[in-house]
């Protein structure tokens, strides 16, 4: 399960300082409170206190004048326009809840830092006055194509596009995944051999190709082979994956089995089950989203192992480098890769030998 941990104590009193100020704000150019005069007040030590006075700085609530201190800073109110929206009826609902997760993250830190949020649609974005009234753009993957590309770069606002599904070269500012650190432990938790029987089941679109290339690559690196690789189109993937298994049910007896998404995951685990197949006697199986861990309730207690990519995290860090762009226009373009971990399930955990 994925593992909770206590924010720093620096974290907890910048954000009771930064709420704070937001409701009142003092005047622009008021002194604030040396880390020294800081620290005595909440009981912390002076570097807990300098830590507090750097997060409320990188925010803008605060500025800092050499040789003369921190002061407060009137900050401005931002208008960001938020083009995402949970993609296509083609899913099950659980699923498309968990896409809008990057949505409902990216409004809470926009609430969190007083900005106003607008929410655009794909259809949305090509209206006279989409962008009026706005400083910046939050722009998911699923929203970049040619024609919405010319739109983006031609409003003169800066832009982040995050979800971002490859690691090609973009000549934009943009947030992925790096699914990398995932699947490494992965492989290091399932630790195969070369007689291990690998399969992977990918789908046939640029993220399930991407992350086909990932694996193959690191299993390449391990000089282990995959026996097959099964692709599936994303509308037909449930009976894509129960067609398999009960065609060729035997062949994935004793196997390890690796997929593009926990779509597929999810799929391949209940046609295995339908086939009297036990996970961890009879097959592991890892999938890509950690689908479960955002309360999909697909099973009860989640089954489903998964490489996790943290939706928070992504939406947060793509905020703040379009805040940063905001403050101090510049011509050149970041991208910040979010590692992922793995979350091991009963799908992948091991309580027989696969090989025997």
């Amino acid at each position: 399960m994925i593992k909770t941990c206590r924010k720093a104590k620096s974290v907890q009193i910048a954000e009771i300082l930064r709420q704070e100020l937001l409701k009142n704000p003092p005047e622009t150019g008021t002194l604030m409170a040396s880390a020294t005069e800081l620290a005595n007040h909440y009981g912390i030590s002076v570097p807990t206190a300098h830590n507090v006075l750097n997060l409320l700085v990188e925010d803008g609530l605060l500025y800092r004048r050499h040789g003369k201190g921190t002061f407060f800073a009137r900050k401005k109110k931002y208008a960001i326009g938020i083009l995402d929206q949970p993609v296509g009826a083609i899913l099950p609902q659980e699923i498309n809840a968990v896409l809008g997760r990057f949505c409902e993250y990216a409004l809470q830190f926009l609430k969190k830092h007083n900005c106003d949020a607008k929410v655009i649609s794909y259809q949305e974005l090509f209206k006279q006055d989409a962008f009026t009234g706005l400083d910046g753009l939050l722009v998911s993957q699923l929203f970049i194509d040619k024609q919405s590309l010319v739109l983006l770069k031609n409003s003169g606002l800066p832009f982040v596009v995050y979800r971002s599904a490859t690691t090609e070269k973009k000549d934009y500012s943009c947030c992925e995944f790096e699914i990398e650190s995932g699947i490494k432990e992965a492989l290091q938790f399932l630790a195969p051999d070369k007689s291990s029987r690998i399969f992977l089941f990918s789908e046939s679109t640029p993220e399930g190709l991407w992350h086909q290339n990932i694996y193959r690559a690191e299993l390449a690196a391990r000089q282990l082979v995959l026996e097959e690789v099964f692709c599936c189109e994303p509308t037909d993937t449930a009976v894509e994956c129960f067609r398999t298994v009960r065609i060729k049910a035997e062949k994935f007896r004793n196997s390890v089995i690796f997929c593009t998404s926990d779509v597929l995951a999810i799929n391949l685990y209940n046609a295995l089950l339908l086939e009297n197949f036990q996970p961890g006697r009879d097959f592991r199986l890892i999938g890509v989203d950690n689908t479960e861990g955002y309360n999909s309730n697909i099973h009860n207690p989640p089954v489903i192992s998964s490489i996790h990519k943290p939706i928070d995290t992504m939406s947060f860090e793509a905020l703040k480098l379009l805040l940063r762009m905001i403050k101090e226009p510049s011509d050149n373009h970041t991208v910040i890769r979010i590692p992922t971990t793995f979350i091991p399930r009963k799908s992948s955990e091991s309580n027989g030998d696969l090989n025997s």
